[in-house]
């Protein structure tokens, strides 16, 4: 597929914020995966005192998080987002966020060039067909010495012959929003070379893939995420009602249990 046909956008018409479900499924995304995020930057280094760019801020639980930490207490986060409803009262609640509107497709900002400690996207390339681009920006914002560190969904079970119901939809899902908005659930894969290839030091990654079961937020997640593209994946063929309705009902079954899709991070410094 040429990704130049895409004319649609992840936010336009799917997984709007003004979407009834919405601010539902980021909370409880974040549930699934706020836990090893934060144990990554942890682990990374925070800044002491720096300067934090959160990409494609959602709901701000990261930016909040960073906010909260000790050694960014006299730091500054910056919570940017193409559609920053839903953040703005954060720097009514947090002194030392800043709430920035820009879609990071276009250009970046002169003023956020050299300017950064530490960088932090999450679920935010694997949805852009300019996402290598949109890396090199990111990283042109970096200071010497300062960590980017980039997380998207990774999905071995892609590799799998699996035909649960589950696995039909997942399949079904990708493949709708390949074709819609130019999701690429495998680009995670090739991070680190791209770092490599921008001469990033101190390079890594690590997969992390949550429990999918009846009582997981990974569960509801998927749940509320197919509710939003039930009637195009159905309308298009991607997927029968039928399948659909058996994947979620699969959901409520307390012996259910199989992998959800992962996390791939990968991290790098700027050399000093």
């Amino acid at each position: 597929m040429n990704l130049e046909e895409n004319v649609e956008r992840y936010g336009d018409s799917y997984f709007t914020k003004t979407h009834t479900n919405e601010a539902q499924r980021l909370k409880m995304l974040a549930q699934t995966f706020d836990p090893m995020t934060r144990l990554q930057l942890k682990t990374r280094g925070l800044p002491w005192g720096g300067r934090c760019l959160d990409v494609g801020a959602g709901n701000g639980s990261i930016s909040v998080w960073l906010s909260e930490q000790a050694e960014l207490a006299t730091g500054q986060i910056f919570a940017l987002d193409r559609d920053v409803r839903g953040l703005k009262e954060l720097t009514e609640q947090h002194s030392n966020i800043q709430v920035i509107e820009h879609d990071l497709t276009t250009t970046m900002p002169d003023n956020l060039i050299g300017k950064f400690d530490l960088i932090h996207a999450r679920f935010v390339l694997m949805h852009l067909p300019e996402r290598i681009i949109v890396l090199e920006r990111l990283i042109s914002c970096l200071k010497p010495g300062g960590v980017i560190m980039i997380s998207d969904s990774i999905d071995f079970n892609l590799e799998t012959t699996s035909t649960s119901p589950y696995r039909k939809v997942m399949d079904a899902c990708y493949s709708m929003l390949n074709v819609t908005f130019g999701l690429d659930i495998q680009w995670s894969r090739s991070m680190p070379h791209h770092f490599r290839q921008a001469g990033l030091q101190a390079i890594g990654a690590e997969v992390y893939f949550p429990s999918l079961d009846a009582l997981s937020p990974a569960a509801r997640f998927w749940k509320l995420t197919w509710d939003q593209i039930y009637d195009q994946m159905v309308r298009q063929n991607y997927i029968d009602a039928v399948t659909l309705a058996q994947a979620e009902r699969a959901f409520i079954d307390s012996n259910y249990w199989e992998l959800s899709a992962g996390m791939l991070t990968a991290w790098g410094r700027r050399s000093l």
